[in-house]
């Protein structure tokens, strides 16, 4: 629909920003706010989105009330998952589920995986209008309870964290005082089960940026600041992967796998001059990858093998860089890019496989879907030696913080361009030469970028008090929002007009109270909640601006409260 009423061009920004979010958010556990404002944006500018049409409906059920509604679902989300840890489905072919009915998709939002596609389906899309206006307010008033994930002041101190990350791997542990804002993070996590303070996390962040301001004069240059960086970037990615059944997306039906790949290999060495070490090579190897392209047919003929059956590990390392190492060859004799990127893509799956095999022995042997990134980490140092083993192009592209859709690498991957081709040792080389303790701090590192990846799932709930300020605004939410629905439809599409301003502007007037007040059916209210609403009536624009945040730069309609899934299918009636 969204290409029917704004174009091809609006279709494909809104498909990259789809791709980046749902990318950050099944992988790294991270809702990134921008990608998911800019959704949002769209839907709401095209009229593909509407609030709930009744005030009495929740459409903003989360993955918590479907499980005490219908029993264990996130159980029933990882059984799914694990459905894929024996390589037998493709990652071109997720599993999809459909869930109806009235929502704006935050339950399937939060229970989005990878491998795994929720298509929400219904006459719209909805928005709740209460959680939007909600949103509006300032963080640590819009819920005792704020989920991490919606937390902006938790992610800020994540990257500060992050930040910490790079400058300790570029000055050395040694040069770094004893706070570590990882123990920090961890510590608060255990100790709440999973909720953390607000105002540890505003502590911590604060600790944090005085910390990183202690070694900032130690670092010498920019360049290895920004080769730290990309490493951080890329350890992000793997450790992503880690904690995922079959993480590394390998599947015996890869395209690149298939039967006429491996024929294909010989119609290379027909092509190739004899005094090639290219073509010498691949002779050498060519019973083998005979050998490789019988045993992937029998997995797909019969998806029951084990995968650990094969005894061909050693086999899918030395192919796998004999591969590479032909397709770097040829690329400098100025041989075709086809050739040379099949090349590419064929070595990097047979290491893919290599990690699959290695990995599927932890997974086969585990009941639940998931594991630590920390636990991990060994796996991780290993993944980064190929890591085009685990992750894609396209992977790359959006770790780095790059269109999936532009056209080569971004600047930011130069570094470690050298470790893409040649492995760890390489780019220490290149980026951090002489410095013989490299190797331990890169261990460090690693462990807390996991230990990065795993704060995000184990931070479930940011803690607030609440206190006058935080009733005061949860009770003009409410009454907000019954005056709006108390509308006629005119006055309702007005106030959904001008980029929400309209809400502002009635929140700084307070006209709308009086309005509501004089109105049949007005809500009756307890003496405590008349006592915080004369605060609000005696100066309606001075208690606005402390409660909510409508400065001007604010992008009202990147906070309606939907979550764009990743499909949506509109019924008909």
């Amino acid at each position: 629909m969204l290409a029917e009423v704004a174009g091809e061009d609006v279709v494909v920004t809104y498909q990259e920003s789809l791709r980046v979010h749902y990318w950050l958010w099944k992988w790294l556990r991270k809702s990134d706010a921008r990608s998911l404002g800019d959704l949002r944006r769209t839907l709401y500018k095209y009229g593909l989105v509407e609030p709930s049409p009744d005030a009495a409906w929740i459409v903003n059920r989360g993955l918590s009330d479907y499980s005490r509604a219908l029993g264990d679902f996130t159980g029933d989300v990882d059984r799914l998952v694990m459905k894929v840890v024996d390589g037998s489905r493709s990652p071109e072919d997720p599993i999809s589920s459909l869930d109806s009915g009235s929502g704006n998709c935050t339950a399937i939002y939060e229970a989005a995986r990878p491998w795994v596609r929720y298509i929400g389906s219904g006459l719209s899309l909805n928005f709740s209008l209460d959680g939007t206006i909600r949103n509006f307010l300032r963080e640590e008033l819009r819920s005792e309870n704020l989920l991490g994930y919606k937390s902006g002041l938790l992610e800020m101190t994540l990257l500060r964290a992050e930040i910490f990350s790079v400058a300790a791997l570029v000055v050395g542990s040694n040069a770094v005082d004893k706070f570590d804002p990882f123990n920090e993070l961890v510590a608060a996590a255990n100790a709440g089960g999973g909720t953390v303070e607000g105002a540890a996390l505003k502590s911590i962040l604060a600790a944090t940026g005085s910390a990183i301001e202690r070694v900032r004069s130690r670092i010498e240059g920019g360049s290895q600041l920004v080769a730290a960086m990309a490493l951080g970037f890329l350890v992000d990615a793997l450790a992503g992967r880690v904690v995922v059944p079959n993480g590394v997306q390998f599947a015996y039906d890869l395209p690149s796998l298939a039967p006429e790949i491996f024929g294909a290999i010989d119609h290379v060495i027909e092509g190739l001059d004899s005094t090639t070490k290219a073509r010498n090579k691949l002779l050498a190897a060519h019973s083998e990858l005979v050998r490789l392209s019988q045993l992937a047919e029998l997995h797909r003929t019969e998806p029951s093998r084990s995968p650990e059956s094969d005894d061909i590990k050693t086999l899918l390392q030395n192919l796998g860089d004999c591969i590479k190492e032909v397709g770097f060859e040829l690329r400098s004799r100025g041989e075709r890019e086809e050739l040379t990127e099949s090349l590419h893509a064929f070595g990097n799956n047979l290491w893919r496989w290599y990690f699959f095999i290695v990995d599927y022995s932890h997974w086969a042997a585990r009941p639940s879907a998931r594991r630590s990134a920390y636990d991990s980490r060994e796996v991780v140092r290993s993944w980064l030696e190929r890591p085009f083993g685990v992750i894609g192009l396209e992977d790359l592209k959006i770790t780095l913080g790059c269109s999936p859709f532009a056209a080569g690498l971004p600047k930011l991957a130069a570094p470690i361009v050298p470790l893409l081709r040649r492995g760890v040792e390489e780019f220490v080389g290149q980026n951090f030469p002489g410095q013989g303790d490299f190797e331990g701090r890169l261990e460090e590192f690693i462990a807390r970028r996991c230990r990065l990846r795993d704060l995000r799932d184990s931070i479930t709930v940011v803690h607030y008090p609440h206190d006058d300020q935080a009733q005061l605004a949860d009770l003009l939410v409410e009454l907000v929002t019954i005056w709006f629905y108390q509308l006629p439809s005119g006055r309702k599409q007005q106030m959904l007009s001008d980029s929400l301003r309209y809400f502002e502007r009635e929140l700084i007037q307070g006209n709308w109270l009086l309005e509501m007040e004089a109105a049949d059916g007005a809500p009756m209210l307890s003496r405590r909640q008349i006592r915080l609403l004369d605060r609000y009536r005696g100066n309606p624009t001075q208690v606005t601006g402390e409660l909510f945040e409508f400065s001007g730069d604010v992008d009202l309609p990147g906070r309606i409260d939907v979550y764009p899934p990743e499909q949506f299918m509109t019924l008909a009636l």
